[in-house]
């Protein structure tokens, strides 16, 4: 289920990443400059490759919400309190 940045309201939805399964809030929706490949609720880096395959394809690819929230930086750990 997609949530609202805290700070912008795009929404996201916090996926795990395939191998590593850290949560990374990726955006809801899909983005012409996306570089995530999403499967039920993990997603993963495309390859170069993999990009213009799924151009080709119509597969929709994602984006890191951290990418493009021009408030990505309040998040760092080094800034909360």
């Amino acid at each position: 289920m997609p949530l609202g940045c805290q700070k912008c309201s795009t929404e996201v939805r916090w996926l795990r990443h395939k191998k590593t399964g850290n949560p990374a809030p990726i955006e809801a929706a899909p983005s012409p400059t996306g570089n995530i490949l999403v499967k039920g609720d993990l997603y993963r880096i495309a390859t170069p490759e993999e990009i213009e395959k799924a151009k080709r394809l119509g597969i929709k690819l994602f984006l890191n919400h951290f990418a493009s929230c021009k408030f990505a930086k309040s998040f760092s750990k080094g800034k909360r309190k």
